[in-house]
C-alpha cells in the first residue's frame, strides 16, 4: 500500500513538473499512469482528470480535454475548474453557446470569483453574437488576424475578381450575383479599413450598429459610397470607370497585381 502511494505521488509530481516545463505529452502520460494505479478512487481521479484536461488543452487536444472535463464533472457536477476548462475548450472549438452555458454554471458555483468566470462569460457572449453576423474578414479572403496591409491586398484581389465588368458577358443571374458580391466586398473594406469601425466590428457590433452610429459616430470611412467609386478611389488612375479598354486594359489598373497571392494568411 505504501509503495503504491509512493508511486502515485511520484507520477503525479512527474506530471506536474512536465506540465510546468511545457512537456504536455509527458504530463498526460504521467497523469494517466497515476490514475491507472487506483481508478476507483474518485477523489484522486477528479484531480487527475482536471490536470490531464489542462495538459490536453495546452497541447491543443480540445476534444480530449473536453472528454476529461466530462469525466471530472461526472464525479463532481459543480467542479469549478472542470467547468472553466471545458468552457475554454469550447471557445476554441467555436461552440459558443455551450461555452456560455459552462461559464454561467461556473459563475453559479463561485459567484464571488468575478475575475475568472465573469470576463470569460462576457467574451463568449460577444463571440456568439459575432458568429451570427456576416464575416467581413472572410468576404475579403483574410483572417481575423489580418494586418492593414493584408486587408488592402485582400480587397484588391477580391474586388478585381468580382468587379461587374469582369462578368458583363454572363447571364443576368450571374451579373446580379457579381454585383451583389462586389457590393459586399466594398462594405467589408469600408469597415475594416477604418480603425474605429474595425474596432467596433471586432468588439461584436454588426454593420447596422456601426454605420448607424450605435458605437458613437465619427471615424470617417466611406459609408454610402458607390462601390465602383470606392474601387476607383482605392486603385487610383482608373479613369472613367470599370476596366478601361475591356479586360485587355487590366495591366494598367493603378498598380493592381494581375497575379500573386496576398501574403501572410
Amino acid at each position: 500500500m505504501r509503495a503504491r502511494l509512493k508511486e502515485f505521488e511520484s507520477l503525479k509530481k512527474g506530471g506536474n513538473d512536465a506540465f510546468a516545463s511545457g512537456r504536455y505529452a509527458e504530463a498526460i502520460e504521467k497523469y494517466t499512469a497515476a490514475m491507472d494505479l487506483d481508478p476507483s478512487n474518485v477523489d484522486v481521479c477528479l484531480t487527475l482528470y482536471t490536470n490531464r484536461a489542462t495538459a490536453k488543452f495546452r497541447a491543443k487536444d480540445y476534444p480530449g480535454a473536453i472528454a476529461d472535463c466530462d469525466a471530472a464533472l461526472g464525479i463532481q457536477p459543480r467542479h469549478f475548474k472542470a467547468l472553466m476548462r471545458r468552457a475554454a475548450c469550447r471557445m476554441e472549438t467555436e461552440e459558443w453557446q455551450k461555452a456560455i452555458d459552462d461559464y454561467e454554471s461556473a459563475k453559479e458555483v463561485e459567484p464571488d470569483n468575478v475575475n475568472q468566470a465573469g470576463p470569460a462569460l462576457r467574451q463568449a457572449k460577444i463571440e456568439l453574437k459575432k458568429s451570427k453576423r456576416k464575416d467581413l474578414y472572410k468576404v475579403l479572403g483574410v483572417t481575423k488576424h489580418a494586418t492593414d496591409h493584408e486587408i488592402k491586398k485582400g480587397y484588391k484581389k477580391s474586388a478585381m475578381q468580382w468587379h461587374p465588368d469582369r462578368h458583363s458577358s454572363g447571364t443576368e443571374e450571374e451579373k446580379a450575383a457579381a454585383e451583389l458580391k462586389f457590393k459586399e466586398i466594398g462594405e467589408a473594406f469600408e469597415v475594416l479599413s477604418d480603425p474605429q469601425k474595425k474596432a467596433q466590428f471586432d468588439q461584436g457590433m454588426d454593420l447596422e450598429e456601426i454605420n448607424g452610429g450605435g458605437g458613437g459616430g465619427g471615424g470617417g470611412g466611406h459609408h454610402g459610397i458607390d462601390p465602383n467609386e470606392l474601387f476607383r478611389m482605392f486603385n487610383g488612375g482608373m479613369g472613367g470607370g470599370g476596366f478601361p479598354g475591356g479586360m485587355g486594359g487590366m495591366p494598367g489598373m493603378g498598380g493592381m497585381p494581375r497575379r500573386g497571392r496576398p501574403g501572410g494568411f
